[in-house]
């Protein structure tokens, strides 16, 4: 039980990590289209 709520407690860390660095990406992405149109 115990190694259950860690592998799970590591792969929601994983995902929110992945989350977070996507948003990070897209956002910077969208600020490079921005400075293009202008």
């Amino acid at each position: 039980m115990k190694k259950s709520l860690s592998s799970f407690i590591a792969l929601c860390f994983l995902v929110i990590v992945l989350e977070t660095g996507r948003v990070k990406a897209t956002s910077r992405d969208l600020n490079d289209v921005i400075l293009l149109a202008n």
